[in-house]
């Protein structure tokens, strides 16, 4: 997961992995990274907004966790790639039913991350995953 990464990390990491992939520039490259959902917030107010230089790169997919509205954020990358034809998949981690449902039926995100109780580090049994 990023947040505090620079605009210029970030563009680093697709260099490095545009070469290991082999994937040229201005092709999708099968990669994602995840934001923290608090971190990204106040990032994108107050320095260098990373999601739109993350997007440039043409990411397969983007993860959005940890935020008192990721909604926010799933508008921003929606409205961002409506503009262009490639479509970055958005994946959001979830901590309840109501909110699955919030980002199945309001946010429309690809695929939703069901996080159980035991986060910080602790694998959950019970954590799932469903690409919608």
């Amino acid at each position: 997961m990023t947040g505090f990464d620079t605009v210029q990390t970030i563009r680093e990491y697709f260099e490095v992995v545009r070469k290991e992939l082999k994937t040229p520039p201005g092709q999708t490259v099968q990669f994602g990274i995840g934001f923290i959902g608090w971190i990204t917030d106040w990032m994108e107010e107050h320095d260098q907004p990373r999601i739109s230089a993350y997007l440039d790169e043409l990411p397969a997919a983007i993860w959005l966790a940890f935020g008192d509205d990721l909604g926010k954020l799933v508008h921003k990358v929606k409205k961002y790639e409506s503009t262009r034809k490639h479509k970055t998949k958005i994946f959001v981690m979830v901590h309840s039913l109501e909110q699955a449902l919030v980002a199945a039926n309001e946010w429309k995100v690809d695929v939703i991350v069901v996080q159980g109780v035991c986060v910080g580090g602790v694998m959950d049994p019970f954590a799932v995953s469903y690409s919608l």
